[in-house]
């Protein structure tokens, strides 16, 4: 008989130990968790992003303005935040927040740790690149979305360059349960064992974020060029 084979994490290779959520299932509203994508995991990558994950539930249902979304917010989102256990999450959430005006009244806005948001749809970037093609992203994963405003970043000139390329016929489409709630349109070249990748994540059918993979020189250049 066959050994059977150990799967490797997804995010750093060593022997995995359970499966993770591509999103984690805490987006999904309790009847649209069927069907999810997941992949194999170590302990560590599986553990270790638990408060990433809930933070960015609150981050990604709140500027939203799906049904979905807002549903999921004010019945178990908001309310979890209400036990005692949550006091520090709630406070991480709200720290440095300002009150602005807008039109029709005021707003909250609330600073997000960059670090925190790269690391969490970093995340679901390398989930999709294994769930996709069985292996790895070995290398540095860059994300942004223009729902959370960067400084450093021009979102305009960036999303015109990229959205124009994952809009094109060479892009595909992610095969999803869900997608009103989630869903992913991606491409990726190879030159050798060298890769680029790019997927364009819609979280409730109202936040776009980019992912990609940067490392891969020789490859990134073509992207560049075709864009």
């Amino acid at each position: 008989m066959r050994p059977k084979e150990t799967l490797q994490c997804y995010w750093c290779g060593a022997p995995a130990t359970s499966r993770e959520h591509v999103p984690p299932d805490s987006l999904f509203p309790p009847g649209k968790r069927t069907n999810l994508i997941t992949v194999p995991a170590c302990a560590e990558h599986n553990q270790r992003f638990s408060q990433d994950d809930e933070k960015f539930r609150f981050y990604l249902q709140a500027c939203s303005d799906s049904i979905d979304a807002l549903d999921l917010f004010d019945k178990k989102t908001m309310r979890g935040l209400e036990r005692p256990e949550a006091a520090r999450l709630v406070a991480d959430l709200f720290r440095g927040m300002q009150q602005i005006a807008v039109p029709g009244g005021v707003t909250a806005l609330l600073q997000v740790d960059s670090t925190a948001q790269n690391r969490f749809f970093e995340k679901v970037t390398r989930g999709l690149h294994y769930h996709l093609f069985g292996r790895r992203i070995v290398g540095d994963v860059a994300t942004f979305s223009p729902k959370f405003f960067n400084v450093s970043l021009d979102h305009k000139e960036l999303a015109s360059r990229l959205l124009r390329h994952l809009h094109s016929p060479q892009a595909i489409d992610g095969k999803v349960s869900h997608p009103e709630i989630f869903r992913f349109r991606y491409c990726s070249y190879r030159d050798g064992d060298r890769e680029a990748f790019l997927v364009l994540m819609t979280f409730y059918n109202s936040v776009p974020v980019i992912g990609m993979c940067t490392n891969t020189e020789a490859v990134s250049q073509k992207l560049s060029l075709r864009l």
